[in-house]
């Protein structure tokens, strides 16, 4: 009953805040807006393209995937449209993240990565049911609502992980995992950063998640992966064992 409650919980603040986990992460389109001003300061450069490869597309790739193939349960209260409209979105950002990075890439080589961009982006496009422009995602400027929405959704990923639910899990622990990693990595690169006294914290909060898809990862068979979670663990100064919640 407290589990199912907890999700209860979870889910009803997660749709006051949107009502997906998978487009509450606010670090792409930040990173999308700085690499294109980077793009047009500094020109082609392909550690840059790297970059965005890392901050932009794989996470939005990881959304995507997720709300394709990630199940009915994770939509409990939105309507399918609200999924399809989501789902079309996130394409949509995808799209213009593989152009960035195509602007990126320098023009000398790199012909068969330059292919498959091109290839993406055409699967993409046929993806899309409307020719509608990219519906930017909020962008949350609190770092306390931040905070409070990576505990959101590491509580929803651990509770359905609890119940078994071991996919829905793994969307919303790894949203709270590129959630958390992305702004330790702003607090990082600026002195002055506000939440720079919350970087501890924030670290100690990643080996908690990373420990936490790592049983999920367990639980599907999936060792390699698993491995590298208890790794990060210990990257972030913890040691994997079971009171690490």
């Amino acid at each position: 009953d407290n589990l199912e409650q907890a999700l209860t919980d979870t889910e009803e603040t997660i749709d006051l805040l949107g009502g997906n986990v998978f487009v509450l992460n606010p670090i792409p389109a930040r990173s999308f807006n700085a690499f294109e001003y980077t793009i047009k300061e500094s020109g082609r450069d392909k550690a840059v393209a790297e970059d965005i490869q890392q901050q932009v597309i794989e996470p939005l790739e990881r959304s995507h995937i997720q709300l394709k193939y990630g199940g009915a349960k994770q939509w409990s209260t939105a309507d399918s449209k609200h999924r399809d409209t989501t789902l079309n979105d996130t394409a949509r950002w995808l799209i213009a993240a593989h152009k960035l990075y195509l602007q990126a890439l320098p023009t000398e080589g790199f012909d068969d990565i330059r292919q498959r961009t091109n290839n993406e982006i055409e699967e993409l496009s046929k993806q899309l049911e409307t020719n509608r422009p990219i519906a930017v995602p909020r962008i949350l400027n609190s770092r306390e609502e931040l905070f409070l929405i990576i505990q959101i959704l590491d509580t929803h990923g651990y509770v359905h992980y609890r119940l078994k639910n071991f996919q829905i899990a793994h969307g919303s622990l790894t949203a709270a995992i590129d959630l958390a990693t992305g702004i330790v990595r702003e607090l990082e690169r600026h002195e002055n950063a506000p939440g720079k006294d919350r970087l501890e914290y924030l670290r100690s909060t990643l080996a908690i998640m990373h420990y936490h898809r790592a049983v999920v990862y367990e639980s599907l068979g999936h060792i390699d992966f698993q491995q590298r979670d208890l790794e990060m663990v210990r990257h972030y100064g913890a040691e994997p064992k079971p009171t690490l919640f």
